[in-house]
């Protein structure tokens, strides 16, 4: 009897780490690729990419997700393509309101980056040609929006 007993207590105990290893895998969240500052708000930002969009044709921008509430504030997500004859990058950027005594404006966070031709890429810093990924973002993409939208984003 006991050693049924101590079969059941060892399998339930199994079934619960189990559960609590699935459950903490699904949740992890990673830290952003790389953080950028924009002294607008998110939808002067989302309009100056639209437009910029709208100009070049290997750039497609689209509104994906906005997550949170008012309490917390919201989280606003945009998935960015970029075509050229050596890669198809996929991105994607969470900026959220930044609204504080020292400072206001939006912070970008770069959160995706894959490109689909090469397989590289990922979620997470040290994901693979990650480097180039965002090399890429920030030549390709950020640094021809910020000309022709006459807009000032950094890195932070």
């Amino acid at each position: 009897m006991k050693i049924i007993i101590a079969a059941v207590t060892l399998i339930i105990l199994a079934f619960i780490a189990v559960l609590i290893k699935f459950s903490g895998g699904f949740s992890t969240v990673y830290s952003p690729i790389k953080e950028y500052s924009y002294s607008g708000s998110v939808e002067e930002l989302f309009d100056h990419v639209q437009t910029f969009s709208a100009q070049d044709s290997n750039v497609i921008s689209k509104r994906t997700d906005t997550t949170g509430n008012v309490r917390n504030g919201y989280v606003y997500y945009m998935d960015i393509e970029l075509n050229n004859n050596h890669h198809h990058g996929l991105y994607s950027i969470a900026c959220e309101s930044r609204n504080n005594n020292l400072k206001s404006g939006t912070v970008i966070k770069l959160v995706m980056a894959i490109d689909t031709i090469n397989n590289i890429g990922g979620y997470n810093k040290q994901a693979k040609g990650i480097n180039s990924l965002v090399n890429i973002f920030d030549n390709d993409f950020l640094k021809p929006l910020k000309i022709s939208q006459n807009i000032n984003i950094t890195p932070l």
